[in-house]
């Protein structure tokens, strides 16, 4: 065991030494996805790569086994590149997840309900208009983090790497109810590096199958699940996730722009287009997803992200190519019909990063440039109808402090809410998009301490409120000393008014 920590902090060290070559002082939060990169160029090739990977789509290599490398592609997904022309892009990798969550509007369950579950709270709205700081209590600092908002109640899972002695990940689950600013651990599932959704009257979480082995990074495959309600005094273990036959032949396995499963839960079913399967959070059933067999025509979707409108799940095209639609139930799709010209860019500057958002029954797509001649750093907002695919241009955001860096969420209001990342020296004014027009809101408290690049910044939707979770980013869990003040969450709400 000896002899493996040694040779792992030697290849750490030379992963450090050779990600951070070619960074400047606004890279540091694309640190992360650099070292997964050549972590999973040295698992498949055995040797030290020359050259850092070039900035591609977010996809997983599919032999990766417990490593998760959003900007890794095997050679038939290096096609899908060509074919498409997609233009590689840097991703603000494994953030951790909330954006599959506030992405999607709420729907009605079809499940019976939850066993003694107990009255919602009031939300936060008990708070009052604005922003406010949510002391996280025992909430464990220097772990990985996946939030969502379910019955009323923030719960917050954290992957901790410290708890086993630097063995292994540990998981732990606490929800916290606005009404009485009371903190309640729950269950865990036996699963690790989880992330968590809500379902309706089930909480759903995916991850991996523990092991005794030395520890991987938590950038894994999550490919196994496990469903919860309250009232249960444990998990049901729901198995392996299936894969898509059709992702399987194309060798890929879409993720999100921080490295999560691509999750939607559309009121009836939980999609999950990271593994092509259909979960039913109730029965434990799965199936298939239907996905055209032509992936190749549609691979410059893979820089984008699918969306719930309240009625279908959209993926648009971020170049202004076809996109795909699907019914609630994830057993019929259809194209949505491409637009002369949209979507592209006169310039012919790639941009940074791409995230989706629903709004108003519409996706809006939010484009993200770099800091460069002749791009500003700023962003592109364009509102795609999700059946016809117009494309109708919105107000940009201009001059973002770091070049790529927001978080956003949509409010059960239709209010879109963007944070931009601060810098060492400025902190964006976090801006509202309601009726295509963008306003701007107070500022997040200690916004340089809470929101600045080196920390990862993800927004979930909470009831007609907004709940910002500070940690730092992933890859820093290689420290073991978490006991000063800069490992600590931080998490604060917005209030709508």
């Amino acid at each position: 065991m000896t002899d493996q920590h040694d040779d792992l902090d030697r290849r750490l060290a030379e992963d450090l030494i050779a990600a951070t070559e070619h960074l400047t002082h606004t890279d540091t939060s694309c640190l992360a996805t650099l070292l997964q990169s050549r972590r999973e160029s040295l698992s498949t090739t055995g040797d030290s790569p020359d050259t850092d990977p070039v900035h591609e789509t977010p996809f997983l290599h599919p032999n990766s086994r417990g490593r998760r490398s959003p900007r890794f592609w095997p050679s038939v997904a290096a096609a899908l590149i060509v074919v498409s022309g997609v233009i590689g892009a840097v991703i603000l990798a494994n953030s951790r997840p909330s954006q599959r969550v506030s992405t999607n509007p709420g729907g009605s369950s079809n499940n019976t309900g939850p066993k003694d579950a107990p009255e919602p709270s009031t939300g936060f709205e008990v708070l009052g208009q604005g922003w406010h700081e949510i002391d996280l209590g025992p909430v464990p600092r220097g772990a990985v983090y996946s939030t969502t908002w379910y019955h009323g109640r923030l719960i917050v899972a954290a992957s901790d790497f410290t708890a086993r002695g630097d063995l292994g990940w540990t998981t732990a689950l606490w929800s916290y109810d606005p009404g009485v600013g009371e903190w309640t651990e729950l269950p865990a599932p036996d699963l690790n590096s989880i992330e968590i959704t809500a379902a309706g009257d089930h909480l759903v979480a995916v991850g991996v199958e523990p092991t005794d082995e030395i520890n991987y990074p938590p950038w894994m495959v999550l490919d196994h699940w496990a469903t919860w309600t309250d009232g249960d005094s444990e998990w049901t273990a729901r198995g392996e996730i299936p894969r898509s036959p059709q992702l399987v032949a194309a060798g890929v396995s879409p993720v999100g722009p921080d490295g999560a499963n691509l999750l939607i839960w559309t009121g009836n079913e939980l999609l999950d287009f990271t593994q092509g399967s259909v979960l039913s959070p109730a029965t434990g059933a799965t199936r298939p997803l239907v996905l055209p067999d032509n992936l190749v025509d549609f691979g410059d979707l893979l820089s984008s992200e699918p969306v719930f409108t309240g009625t279908k799940v959209v993926w648009p095209s971020p170049s202004g190519r076809q996109g795909l639609a699907w019914s609630l139930s994830g057993d019929e799709f259809w194209t949505i019909p491409a637009q002369p010209n949209g979507g592209t860019d006169a310039s012919g500057w790639s941009h940074l990063t791409t995230r989706v958002f629903a709004v108003a029954g519409s996706a809006v797509v939010l484009d993200s440039y770099p800091g460069n001649e002749p791009r500003t750093s700023g962003v592109r907002v364009t509102r795609v109808d999700p059946d016809t695919g117009t494309e109708t241009p919105l107000d940009p955001i201009e001059n973002l402090p770091v070049p790529g860096c927001i978080a956003g969420a949509v409010t059960s209001e239709d209010r879109l809410l963007v944070v931009p990342c601060a810098s060492n020296d400025r902190a964006g004014t976090p801006l509202v998009l309601r009726d295509g027009k963008w306003s701007e809101t107070v500022q997040v408290p200690d916004a340089k301490t809470m929101t600045v690049a080196s920390r990862s910044v993800t927004l979930t939707t909470a009831g007609n409120s907004v709940v910002l979770f500070s940690s730092l980013v992933p890859g820093d869990w290689l420290h073991t000393d978490r006991s000063t003040d800069e490992w600590k969450p931080r998490a604060a709400v917005w209030v709508p008014g």
